[in-house]
């Protein structure tokens, strides 16, 4: 099982989790157009793993608070996977 972790909120973080949610890689960049670099970034991590998108099994992303723009843009790459099937959970940072 992998899980991929995103925030978005402030700046860019990206994870990969093992099966018992222990971190796997943390890749945190601290450009605020994550929009730019953010399916690279996804496309990478999964790439150094040997993943595919299609074998991530679930994504946790933080829902804010922080940027409006940012939580719009790990709510869309979130959609994008559970239109396949991947499981999403979210959290707010004050959680």
């Amino acid at each position: 099982m992998s899980t991929l972790y995103l925030d978005t909120c402030d700046h860019l973080v990206l994870g990969l989790l093992s099966d018992g949610f222990d971190w796997i890689e943390v890749v945190e960049n601290e450009t605020k157009k994550s929009s730019g670099i953010i399916h690279k970034e996804i496309y990478e991590i999964l790439k150094r793993h040997n993943l595919k998108a299609s074998q991530v099994e679930n994504i946790i992303m933080t829902a804010g608070p922080g940027s409006y723009t940012g939580m719009r843009l790990s709510e869309g790459i979130s959609q994008i996977f559970t239109s396949s099937g991947t499981k999403c959970f979210s959290f707010f940072h004050f959680e």
